[in-house]
């Protein structure tokens, strides 16, 4: 009587768990078949309203059961990025407006320890009224938009932080890469922005590289040797140095270096390490 009882539980348990991945793969097929009209409607009333359908199922979807660990492959317009951790997942994507600017958007799903239960944060990009971003602590409602491509973690005794590498395409005339910091406050809500990021005048909470639309800046995070090396941007004369419309990488490189909880400037990092770099670099999801 136990044998039967067992296999039926087994089989029950099997069926129950076939239902909810059927479920969420139907959900992730409506979700599927709406996104590539967020990046290639033909307006910006149509790619704004595919995006209100596309979050409505999405911001229902990862409240489902076994929506935290259901891989969402289909789901390819969409940048799905978690932490070596595996504490949380960022699902994230943009909408190219008319103008030739561009707004982000992002879920953070994520489980609280300390409520015990899986919390969803849904970002606001607010990177358009920002002034001095890299002086600034931003939360979910003010969140600086980008298009994410790697999360790096870092922990120093209690103290826990992810890198964010991004990439934003701004306007007509320029594009932007970001380097930014993401924590969890005490009610563990996402905060962006730490003063670990190193400059040649010190240490700053984000780093915005704005360069020419059409350059290519690589910014790539070398895990073997705790390193982020990006290109380092210059103009093409003296003249326009320091205008981003003409910046655009001089065939040099600059690098952040973990070291005691910070990420240290190294000014002029080794041409020939950063050189086998290249055939990996980055595309901008343009």
């Amino acid at each position: 009587m136990r044998r039967v009882t067992l296999f039926t539980i087994i089989g029950l348990w099997t069926v129950l768990s076939f239902a909810q991945d059927k479920s969420l793969a139907a959900w992730e097929d409506s979700l599927a078949s709406v996104a590539p009209d967020m990046l290639n409607g033909k307006n910006d009333s149509l790619r704004y309203a595919a995006h209100d359908k596309f979050r409505s199922i999405l911001k229902s979807v990862l409240q489902k059961e076994g929506a935290f660990k259901y891989p969402f492959d289909n789901l390819t317009t969409v940048a799905i990025l978690t932490p070596s951790d595996k504490s949380f997942r960022m699902f994230n994507w943009n909408i190219p407006r008319d103008d030739g600017t561009y707004e982000y958007f992002c879920f953070i799903h994520a489980y609280s320890k300390q409520f015990k239960k899986y919390q969803l944060f849904e970002l606001k990009d607010g990177s358009e009224n920002l002034e001095r971003s890299d002086q600034k602590v931003l939360s979910s409602k003010n969140w600086y938009g980008a298009h994410y491509y790697a999360i790096i973690g870092m922990k120093k005794k209690k103290s826990k932080y992810y890198t964010l590498l991004g990439w934003d395409g701004n306007n007509r005339l320029t594009n932007k890469k970001i380097i930014d910091v993401l924590s969890f406050g005490k009610a563990e809500q996402p905060i962006f922005g730490k003063q670990v990021l190193g400059t040649p005048l010190g240490f700053v909470n984000r780093l915005v590289f704005e360069y020419h639309e059409r350059a290519s800046m690589s910014v790539k995070y070398k895990p073997g040797a705790k390193m982020i090396v990006y290109d380092h941007l210059a103009g093409n004369n003296e003249t326009v140095s320091g205008v981003a419309a003409f910046q655009g990488p001089d065939g040099s490189y600059d690098a952040l270096k973990y070291k005691r909880g910070k990420w240290q400037y190294v000014k002029d990092y080794d041409a020939r390490n950063a050189r086998a770099d290249k055939k990996n670099k980055y595309n901008d999801p343009e």
